[in-house]
């Protein structure tokens, strides 16, 4: 039996041996494994203020950019200011998203949730420590948190990320407000529609599969 051996960035593990047939044949026997991924999660973030311009672009653009990701991850919908889920834990997955099962449209135009982003502006401190409070709740090891916005984040002060927290913005093309953004999460990405760093930044986030398979 031959070591086991590490292969390629999600840390396959490859073993071999020879074996004798009752035939007095020569066959080669191939396992390779890959360890369980972590559990994680996508949280979306809508900014419904009305400082913010039309969201469409960016919003029509994320089947493709979460395409990458793994189809049975946990979807998450929430609203700057907000702390509610707007997904009422209906059990999305990704895969929802990319195959048009749920539509992102239909939260902006509902009537209720256009109003309460109206009155309750573009704050991203409270729905960072909502997601965070049921990643804890549900036992999610890391969500990537991606939000939606023109960059006018209004808090006050620099906010705090929890390292189990990755937080990505996406802005339209009239996006002017990308100061504000840099100060209240300094570090943290935001991405116009055309950066070619925002498909990186979706890489290995999670193994494609994981257990054990058997060649031979």
């Amino acid at each position: 039996m031959l070591p086991t051996e590490p292969a390629g960035q999600h840390h396959l593990h490859l073993r071999m041996a020879e074996i004798i047939t009752p035939q007095g044949g020569l066959i080669t026997a191939v396992e390779i494994s890959a360890p369980r991924p972590r559990d994680q999660s996508l949280a979306i973030v809508l900014d419904l203020s009305d400082s913010c311009g039309s969201l469409r672009r960016v919003i029509d653009s994320c089947p493709a950019l979460v395409a990458s990701l793994p189809a049975a991850w946990p979807l998450w919908i929430y609203r700057l200011s907000g702390i509610a889920c707007l997904d009422e834990v209906r059990g999305y997955r990704v895969a929802d998203l990319c195959e048009k099962r749920v539509w992102l449209t239909s939260f902006v135009e509902m009537r209720n949730h256009a109003e309460a982003g109206s009155v309750g502006g573009s704050f991203i401190r409270p729905v960072m420590e909502a997601v965070d409070k049921r990643r804890m709740a549900q036992g999610i090891d890391s969500v990537v948190m991606l939000v939606l916005t023109d960059g006018e984040l209004l808090d006050s002060s620099p906010v705090h990320v929890p390292q189990e927290l990755k937080v990505i913005g996406i802005a339209p093309p009239d996006a002017a407000k990308w100061g504000n953004w840099s100060r209240v999460l300094p570090g943290k990405p935001l991405h116009g529609m055309t950066d070619r760093a925002l498909d990186a930044a979706f890489q290995n986030e999670s193994s494609p599969f994981f257990g054990w398979c058997k060649i031979e």
